[in-house]
């Protein structure tokens, strides 16, 4: 009898200091000292425990404090499941989900979902209804995947929040309701969270649930737009130079625009050709609207094709070729030197 309790006993001290480490390898983690939590996370995941393990799985996946090692990972986040540990379970999904260190199996992740979703996660409850919404690893069912995003966004998802507030909006797997749509798109947008931040911004243009307002809009659009939501920043950008919700100012506009075509996003590109094409509020500069409409017709924008056929018909030889140089220097430079 005296063995046991003893064997109690040095199990309950070892238990702790392991909580000790773990809350310190947090600490160092949330402080961003990454090669310190790693190191911490190392040692702990090497005694088989559970947390360390997923952990550093995690930081393996991201490459934080250690090179990117998304096999690392994985075998990591199998031994933290099975000890039962349901985070684990969700990045394990997210690895087969992703095609990520392993070849894409959306069967695997979806009984991986599953089984911490029936647990409470939320992120897990909401990926699982994404999955049901994309027939990833199931068949299509849009009533499974509006009741996942539901229990997702109850239990505190932003992700599950925002894509439940689609399905009210648009009527998929439940009955159309805007009020409801507009319930759950401000409780996401109460977070922060740039995309909801954005939605209500699109709402208020549109008068979709709310009266049309676009000053409301642009207040939203802007402070996604400074969270780097490239959406928004287009919006911003365009709504100076349309005087919507805010006065006229094509300075601001090619800021905006700017920011969101050096990012790839090919709209504003377009928009920002566009400025150039016109001179509207810079000197006209058909070398700089080739340029932005021909990246914005490589990413695939339809109407940036027809923007530089017309620019095309003015432009000379030369002016075609020094704007393909300066779109080389561009891309080469990082969007840091685009004339």
């Amino acid at each position: 009898m005296c063995r046991i309790i003893f064997l109690v006993l040095v199990s309950l001290t070892v238990g702790l200091a392991n909580a000790g480490e773990y809350e310190e390898g947090q600490a160092a983690y949330q402080n961003e000292k990454y090669e310190v939590a790693a190191k911490i996370f190392t040692k702990l995941a090497k005694e088989g425990d559970a947390k360390a393990q997923n952990d550093l799985g995690f930081m393996y996946q991201q490459g934080l404090g250690v090179e990117r090692d998304y096999e690392i990972a994985l075998d990591l986040y199998i031994l933290a499941g099975r000890q039962g540990h349901i985070l684990a379970y969700v990045n394990l999904a997210v690895l087969y989900d992703e095609g990520l260190g392993v070849d894409p199996d959306f069967a695997k992740a979806f009984n991986l979902y599953t089984l911490a979703a029936k647990d409470g996660n939320a992120v897990a409850q909401n990926n699982l209804g994404r999955m049901y919404s994309k027939g990833r690893g199931v068949e299509v069912d849009q009533n499974l995947a509006f009741q996942w995003y539901k229990l997702a966004s109850e239990n505190g998802s932003v992700k599950g929040q925002i894509n439940l507030a689609e399905y009210y909006l648009y009527g998929k797997g439940t009955a159309k309701n805007i009020d409801m749509a507009v319930h759950w798109i401000e409780t996401a947008a109460r977070t922060g969270d740039p995309l909801a931040v954005y939605s209500v911004g699109v709402l208020h243009s549109q008068g979709v649930g709310y009266p049309i307002n676009h000053e409301k809009a642009f207040k939203f659009f802007e402070i996604s737009a400074k969270q780097g939501f490239l959406e928004a920043q287009n919006n911003v950008g365009f709504a100076y130079i349309q005087s919507k919700g805010v006065e006229k100012d094509y300075e601001r506009a090619l800021y905006w625009l700017s920011k969101a075509a050096q990012r790839g996003h090919p709209t504003s590109a377009v928009n920002l050709g566009t400025l150039y094409a016109f001179g509207y509020g810079v000197q006209v500069d058909k070398v700089k609207a080739h340029m932005w409409y021909t990246l914005a017709s490589e990413w695939g924008k339809n109407e940036a094709d027809y923007e530089l056929n017309r620019l095309k018909k003015g432009m000379s030889t030369k002016q075609i070729e020094e704007s393909n140089l300066m779109l080389a220097r561009c891309l080469q430079n990082g969007f840091a030197d685009c004339g």
